[in-house]
């Protein structure tokens, strides 16, 4: 599993900002930034600029195999069910791998461990959508 540190250090070489979606996916799949990040381009984000949450549902297809109509669903059932903050999705989610997302923002939730920047911080963000990684 990557630290959210080493993800920041190859972030520096590509000279990289708004790239929250790529850490996420990174730490979430278990692979490369490089390997996020080309994966991300190939759906649709553009350099330094964030990604959408169809981008991401483009890039998770590319990297599962899962049908795309699958996953965007999945990722915009959350709009309708409870809302929750991420430190009380972190709490009643102690086992998995997730994806999820919140207003302008995306990170990765490892066993309960928000794996992201804002892990020190009051994690008060609501959670609008989730993907559920399947390892």
């Amino acid at each position: 599993m990557q630290q959210f540190s080493d993800l920041e250090l190859q972030r520096k070489r590509y000279r990289e900002n708004n790239d929250c979606t790529v850490k996420a996916q990174a730490a979430a799949f278990n692979i490369s930034y490089g390997r996020a990040h080309r994966q991300l381009t190939k759906a649709g984000r553009k350099h330094r600029k964030g990604a959408s949450l169809s981008n991401m549902a483009k890039a998770i297809e590319l990297q599962t195999g899962t049908p795309y109509a699958s996953v965007i669903h999945e990722l915009g059932k959350n709009r309708k069910a409870e809302r929750m903050t991420i430190k009380r999705f972190c709490q009643t989610h102690p086992k998995g791998v997730y994806i999820i997302a919140s207003t302008y923002h995306a990170m990765c939730v490892r066993d309960g461990k928000l794996v992201d920047w804002t892990a020190e911080g009051p994690q008060r963000r609501i959670v609008t959508s989730v993907y559920k990684v399947e390892e």
